[in-house]
């Protein structure tokens, strides 16, 4: 089974990022943080000047109760033919438009889409999807990120 959590590169990190950290004690336990600062707590040095996330961090993989809390909602599941997954499509009505968008759970890939709804064509009505994003996505943080870039 594939692990539910991510250990982020060093550039990932921007104030505001989300992540977990381990705290050491009778029990170990995970506790939410969020990135204002460097501290040597996140990052680690060796003797070559090297810098590293710290081993106690940790990321979420993004989940459908994550994008369902950014307002998004769950529009539909569609199987993949050709691998044995499914993308899940989640929208939000974006001013004059719906945006739509398709991620995998299992490979952490995002698409969003512009559709423009009602297009006549011919005698009837039709929707068209504009690609406006193709690529990785694999925690809240880089969703909100994406989404922010796209102004949506």
């Amino acid at each position: 089974m594939e692990s539910a959590y991510f250990t982020p590169e060093i550039e990932d990190f921007y104030v505001g990022y989300e992540f977990q950290c381990k705290i050491y004690g009778e029990e170990d336990e995970w506790v939410n943080c969020i990135y204002s600062r460097p501290t040597d707590e996140v990052f680690c040095k060796d003797s070559d000047d090297n810098i590293w996330v710290n081993d106690s961090i940790r990321v979420p993989y993004l989940t459908k109760e994550q994008i369902e809390a950014e307002e998004w909602k769950y529009y539909q599941t569609i199987p993949d033919s050709i691998f044995s997954k499914s993308y899940v499509e989640y929208y939000k009505d974006v001013e004059l438009f719906k945006v739509v968008i398709s991620i995998s759970e299992t490979s952490h890939y995002l698409t969003i889409e512009k559709v423009f709804q009602n297009v006549q064509v011919g005698n009837g009505l039709q929707e068209f999807r504009n690609t406006i994003y193709n690529g990785e996505c694999k925690d809240i943080n880089t969703f909100r990120k994406i989404c922010k870039l796209l102004r949506i």
